[in-house]
């Protein structure tokens, strides 16, 4: 019952702090970070408190959330919260803070298209070749449509030498953004290649994500570019919110049986009363509070803590080739497998940042990493926050989503590879795109922005 009146502190508490504060846009990183954290720990928790009877997911169904772990799950998950947002601010005050935003004002305003389009150009040539080879190692189309959810439930299942080109599928996504952004900045023939490699880009995007049948990539990168624009028009569109609201409905409900379009079609048949409607929504946010009320208990008192570095090593060595490299040495499971193996449950059951947090180094561990977050994303939110250039809302958009969902997927595999496509892309526009120094002018300008509370023309 405890833990339930610390689900609505929360609920309250970041409801009335997103309302006060004062944003630099009509929405921010700390925006869909807010509304993350009342899901995760307070609508979740509430619902299952109050509906308990009619959860359907058996995880959910054996969780005793009277117990004492749960309101200190609770408890921890409320320390994170406030930790991170103090760190954002603090890290406001710093002078990267400032240079990151005064470097991005000079990157977006004065890049050549020329420059933005080529790199464009390189992204979309590494993204088609990869794909290609990647499918042609798996069999041809057919055969790479139909190892797509085997893959994705286990990645080993299926050898291929030359699994490792499949990281870079994804810079089509990135590539689509760029080519759409640069619409409205060409003209004539150039204005109509760009299109067409918009559209192809599209295309093979959506094959790579019904390929991988992940809902949330797929939701990802549709709401993307809408974001983007209202963003970059300091507008908010009814419509568009209604929209993306009745999208992300249609995705947690049919999305599986969407995206297995050709081997299951029964979606079309599905009906469900509302109640179970409510609790397939609800279930999406459910596992971080049970994985707190679980965790708690057994660390340290039946297993060591992790102590994270192992996890984020691992993480990023996935992107070394194995036959080039052996990393056998390193425990090859990851903290979300680890964390499926405490349940008894087909699939796996991911780690959200919090519990990552506590596995690593206990309350320690939540406070340290709450601390990194906090001040990592405030950086990230400056080098992107110059909002009169849609490349920057679109890269400004992908992270912010990317950081909200981290606090729901915090496995450090999870999110390096998450993330790899946008890293990835970002050095290679430093590469391609040439920079003029800044000058005292672009200095004074930033100056003065830092003295606005509303940076960002309509």
């Amino acid at each position: 019952m405890y833990s339930i009146v610390i689900a609505l502190f929360i609920l309250l508490f970041i409801t009335l702090f997103e309302i006060v504060r004062k944003k630099e846009g009509i929405f921010d990183f700390l925006t869909f970070i807010n509304l993350i954290f009342i899901l995760l720990y307070s609508i979740a928790p509430m619902y299952m408190y109050f509906f308990n009877d009619h959860l359907t997911w058996s995880v959910l169904r054996r969780t005793d959330i009277h117990s004492t772990s749960f309101l200190l799950g609770e408890l921890m998950a409320l320390i994170f919260y406030v930790v991170m947002i103090s760190c954002y601010y603090f890290a406001n005050k710093l002078k990267l803070t400032k240079k990151l935003r005064s470097r991005a004002s000079v990157i977006y305003r004065e890049a050549k298209v020329r420059d933005f389009f080529l790199a464009s150009v390189v992204l979309f040539i590494i993204g088609v070749t990869t794909w290609y080879i990647y499918m042609q190692s798996l069999g041809g189309y057919s055969e790479y449509m139909r190892l797509g959810e085997l893959l994705r439930n286990d990645g080993s299942v299926v050898q291929t030498p030359l699994a490792f080109f499949k990281h870079f599928n994804s810079l089509l996504f990135i590539s689509g953004f760029l080519f759409f952004s640069l619409i409205k900045e060409t003209k004539g023939m150039k204005k109509a290649i760009v299109l067409l490699l918009f559209v192809i880009s599209t295309i093979l995007s959506f094959i790579i994500l019904f390929q991988n049948s992940g809902r949330i990539t797929l939701l990802l990168f549709i709401i993307t570019i809408p974001l983007a624009l209202m963003l970059r028009r300091n507008k908010v569109r009814v419509f568009t919110l209604f929209s993306l609201g009745a999208l992300f409905l249609v995705l947690v409900l049919f999305g599986d049986q969407i995206l297995k379009i050709g081997q299951d079609t029964s979606y079309t048949t599905v009906t469900k009363t509302k109640i179970e409607i409510l609790d397939s929504v609800i279930r999406e946010f459910a596992f971080p509070y049970n994985n707190l009320g679980n965790l708690i208990p057994l660390f340290p008192n039946y297993f060591d803590f992790r102590y994270g570095l192992p996890d984020i090593t691992g993480a990023i060595l996935q992107f070394i080739p194995s036959r080039l490299v052996s990393f056998d040495f390193l425990n090859n499971q990851t903290v979300s497998q680890f964390n499926t193996t405490l349940y008894n449950n087909y699939g796996q059951i991911p780690i959200d940042l919090v519990s990552f947090g506590y596995i690593s180094f206990g309350i320690a561990g939540v406070i340290l990493l709450a601390s990194i977050f906090g001040v990592f994303i405030r950086f990230v939110e400056s080098f992107f926050s110059y909002k009169e250039s849609l490349i920057a809302c679109i890269f400004y958009v992908c992270f912010m989503l990317q950081a909200a969902l981290a606090v729901v997927y915090g496995d450090p595999h999870q999110v390096v590879f998450s993330n790899f496509k946008y890293v990835f892309s970002l050095i290679l526009i430093a590469i391609i795109v040439r920079v003029p120094k800044k000058t005292t002018k672009d200095r004074n300008i930033i100056n003065n922005i830092g003295r606005t509370s509303n940076v960002y023309k309509k």
